[in-house]
């Protein structure tokens, strides 16, 4: 699958093989029950001109959240028009929203976590 799946082909990506994988590596101990995500929170953020990560690989994301997190605790906002991004901030007045993010300090996590198959 790789880099390309992971940021721009999110019809490559199997959101059930995602989840089975976790709860696979949950059970071998590597990794902490996705049960103890229940309760938290999750906020989601894709610019609608992210030329780095297709916001339909996000769009999974959100999916795959529902099998850990209740559905009313995923945030996600796909409509405003920006570039790739990590928000940090989100002020809002009144209906208007503003958000703030650090574009470099996501691009900097993104190549540690998503590594290409060179």
């Amino acid at each position: 699958m790789g880099l390309s799946a992971c940021t721009k082909s999110p019809d490559l990506i199997s959101v059930d093989e995602l989840v089975a994988v976790t709860w696979t590596t949950a059970l071998s101990g590597t990794i902490d029950k996705p049960s103890h995500l229940a309760n938290d929170r999750v906020y989601l953020f894709s610019g609608s001109l992210d030329s780095v990560v297709d916001p339909g690989v996000v769009k999974k994301l959100a999916q795959y959240y529902t099998h850990f997190v209740t559905k009313r605790e995923i945030y996600s906002m796909f409509s405003i028009t920006a570039e790739h991004a990590m928000v940090h901030s989100i002020i809002k007045s009144g209906n208007a929203l503003l958000v703030l993010y650090n574009r470099l300090l996501f691009q900097n996590l993104f190549q540690n976590l998503c590594k290409s198959d060179e």
